[in-house]
């Protein structure tokens, strides 16, 4: 229980992710079992933080955002998910959006937009708002169903991070946070990972669903037919 105890274990964890080619995902999620709560401690928050991103950089941001995830949605202390999602806010402007599952990281930022607390709230719109700043307008697309006071309060978090035109690896800078060089990830299968769940990468790192099988020959006709009604139903299609 003694903080100064707790951020030495902390500096420790860190300094065996950074320099073990041992350490393992099994190593990174028993760090994280205790990493998580402690992230809303002040006088831990930041020991608790780099130890997270030295195992971001073993083992790759998507990783641990899946584990925080995973031990931060049903605990009982709000604060907690609030802090550990303004970490992974601190992650896309470190590492880029070329090794998030960007789908996965949207939606705990959708779930969390609909918790009453307001520290959580905010802390999902700077996340989204990190993610605007490097895949640009396109990220809007996954939050429509959402409510106009919560869109409102998004669009005042996407005016701060303004897109940028980076490529969604790493080259181009997420807005407000100075852009350039990412942090490297040590995990090949994390380093070559484009942006995981819902549809796979591409497209700056937004989901992307294949759509080719429904260009039929058909459909290409009726965008050539002489009537405008049937043009345009085709296009609508």
């Amino acid at each position: 229980k003694n903080f100064q105890v707790l951020t030495k274990v902390f500096e420790t964890l860190s300094g065996l992710a950074s320099k073990s080619t041992a350490f393992t995902k099994r190593d990174g999620a028993q760090c994280i079992s205790g990493l998580a709560e402690k992230v809303a401690d002040v006088k831990l928050r930041t020991p608790a933080y780099g130890a997270l991103t030295s195992i971001a950089e073993a083992l790759g941001p998507k990783f641990v955002m899946a584990q925080l995830h995973k031990r931060t949605a049903t605990h009982k202390n709000p604060k907690v998910t609030a802090d550990a999602l303004l970490w992974c806010a601190s992650a896309v402007t470190d590492f880029g959006v070329g090794v998030l599952d960007v789908a996965f990281t949207i939606k705990w930022c959708k779930d969390a937009l609909g918790q009453t607390n307001p520290a959580a709230k905010s802390a999902a719109g700077k996340v989204l708002g990190v993610l605007h700043g490097w895949l640009g307008p396109g990220v809007k697309d996954f939050l429509s169903d959402l409510k106009d006071a919560q869109l409102k309060t998004l669009e005042a978090e996407f005016a701060r991070n303004p897109f940028s035109g980076g490529d969604g690896d790493g080259g181009g800078g997420g807005g407000g946070s100075g852009g350039g060089t990412t942090r490297k990830v040590r995990a090949t299968e994390s380093a070559t990972a484009s942006g995981g769940g819902g549809g796979g990468g591409g497209g700056g790192g937004l989901p992307r669903t294949d759509i080719s099988g429904k260009i039929t020959g058909k459909l290409l006709k009726e965008m050539g037919d002489p009537s405008w009604k049937v043009r345009a139903a085709a296009v609508e299609s």
